[in-house]
């Protein structure tokens, strides 16, 4: 199969946008909160909030209301997002949700993120053409203190990324068998990052308002994201020669001119990668991607394939300000309904019409069984999971997949495809959970039905402790364990790992410890 590194996505992903003012374009307005601070000062700096989730098959969907994003350091609390915003968690299994921007983040050392959550509901089908609906006991009043790798720095020159991983599939208990009640033990990684992030693409949608007169860039306005920034309601949309590929609202091939004679309000979807820019004027050319038109290279340039400029890396500028922009890999026209994504298993290899058929995973408004035959365009873009760029011949029967697209009736039904993801092979994930009996050196022992079985954290293995009252919490390792063990008396854990064993010991690359009495049973 050939590959090809996609360098603009291989260095990037999560979340944010330089912030703009608009200038062009109309437009509903949006559902999203946005204020008016204070000019930026050099006490301020950028932070952008994204928010993820993994696969699960549970449940058909996941409703999870997020109400606020706080940081915690040295002062009072700072809030980066306070609202009402409900994600379906299994929309952003393959990209993220741009949820916040703000510049006016006091600079300094911060140690933890604070997410405030008040509903998660469990929703599946109940085989008659309705659904059932669950809601999920939270523990500590909504609480989620998240504990990043380390504390990070917020500065007058630098913006942050922010991603924020949650991973339903582990997070949601039954409580006693056949109970019908379920209590939802969150675990959420975090990951923070000054450059890009590379976890995935960002999806936002919007109305387009400039276009700048060389089609280095456009304005992406009337955005659902809350900013708190000292612009308008416009984010940069980065246009890469050779890498953006543009489509009207019925799916089709179109280039920059054409979108140009569009008349306005323009809405679109861009599906991109973030990037830090450095230049206060918001010039696309002094992007900080790591991105060229030229795929091969793996360099960590400072500019982006447009620029005709100096490199801003060394700027001395005390007026530049650090914001988030996106390099859109994908640009597709038409309303947000019209941007259509679906998970699902190719079924069959490319035919001769460029065509395959795809099985949709249900959960997704189709009926059970459901198979839509998909077209691959000269301009469709083929991405693995960990954003390599890969061609037609990825696309084999068997492969699970994420596909965006415009979806045609007819007969047959087509889905006109945009974007396709194809998803990593991983290996099978297995759970285990009972009492701890042991804490060796290395290694410990956990009680299961078959008996003792030897558990060994991995090397990069990551270590929770949970309770009722405070939630779930970052522990730094088997000695935090081992103390948990000798004072708490009793305690259970969950531990998380590839499938098979190794040296007689299940290798382990996450583990929950938590008191018996909290004990719920997993789904």
């Amino acid at each position: 199969m050939y590959r090809k590194t996609f360098a603009s996505l291989c260095m990037a992903v999560l979340l944010s946008f330089g912030v703009v003012a608009c200038g062009g374009g109309g437009g509903s307005s949006s559902s999203a909160v946005a204020t008016s601070p204070p000019p930026v000062v050099d006490s301020t700096g950028v932070v952008a909030i994204a928010v993820k989730d993994a696969p699960s098959d549970d449940f058909d969907k996941i409703m999870l209301t997020l109400t606020s994003v706080q940081l915690l350091g040295n002062g009072a609390p700072v809030t980066v997002f306070e609202g009402d915003k409900t994600f379906d968690l299994l929309d952003l299994q393959s990209f993220y949700d741009m949820l916040a921007v703000s510049d006016q983040v006091p600079v300094g050392s911060y140690s933890k993120i604070r997410l405030r959550v008040t509903d998660i509901l469990l929703i599946q089908d109940d085989g008659n053409g309705g659904e059932t609906v669950i809601e999920a006991d939270i523990p500590a009043n909504g609480k989620i203190d998240l504990n990043p790798r380390g504390s990070f720095t917020v500065s007058a020159d630098t913006a942050i990324l922010i991603e924020i991983d949650l991973d339903a599939k582990k997070s949601i208990h039954v409580v006693g068998t056949g109970s019908g009640s379920y209590k939802f033990r969150p675990v959420v990684f975090v990951d923070v990052q000054e450059r890009q992030l590379l976890n995935g693409l960002v999806r936002v949608h919007g109305t387009i308002g400039d276009i700048a007169e060389d089609n280095s860039y456009l304005e992406l306005c009337d955005v659902e994201i809350q900013l708190t920034t000292r612009s308008n309601r416009c984010v940069i949309v980065n246009l890469i020669p050779d890498e953006t590929s543009l489509f009207d609202a019925n799916g089709d091939e179109i280039d920059i001119e054409d979108v140009r004679n569009e008349t306005p309000p323009v809405e679109a979807t861009v599906y991109g990668i973030a990037v830090v820019s450095t230049d206060p004027e918001y010039d696309d050319s002094d992007s900080d991607s790591d991105s060229s038109s030229d795929s091969n290279s793996g360099s960590d340039s400072d500019s982006d394939s447009n620029s005709n400029s100096d490199s801003d890396s060394d700027s001395d500028d005390d007026d530049t300000v650090r914001m988030v922009q996106v390099d859109a890999i994908v640009i597709q026209l038409g309303p947000n309904s019209a941007a259509l994504q679906l998970d699902g298993t190719v079924l069959t290899d490319l035919n001769a019409d460029n065509e395959f058929d795809f099985d949709i995973a249900p959960g997704q408004g189709f009926t059970e069984d459901s198979v839509v035959t998909t077209l691959v365009q000269s301009a469709t873009r083929i991405l693995s999971s960990d954003l390599t760029e890969l061609d037609a011949s990825a696309i084999v029967q068997g492969a699970e997949a994420a596909v965006a697209g415009v979806l045609q009736l007819g007969d047959p039904d087509q889905l006109k495809s945009t974007l396709i993801i194809i998803q990593d092979d991983v290996t099978a994930e297995e759970r285990l959970e009972g009492p701890i009996n042991e804490i060796l050196e290395d290694t410990f022992l956990l009680e299961v039905e078959m008996g003792d079985v030897c558990v060994a954290p991995t090397a990069d293995a990551e270590f929770y402790s949970y309770s009722d009252d405070e939630g779930v919490t970052r522990e730094d390792g088997l000695e935090d364990l081992r103390e948990q063990f000798g004072e708490a008396g009793p305690l259970n854990a969950t531990v998380f790992g590839k499938e098979g064993f190794v040296n007689g010991c299940f290798q382990a690359s996450l583990i929950f410890s938590y008191d018996p009495a909290d004990d719920p049973e997993p789904i």
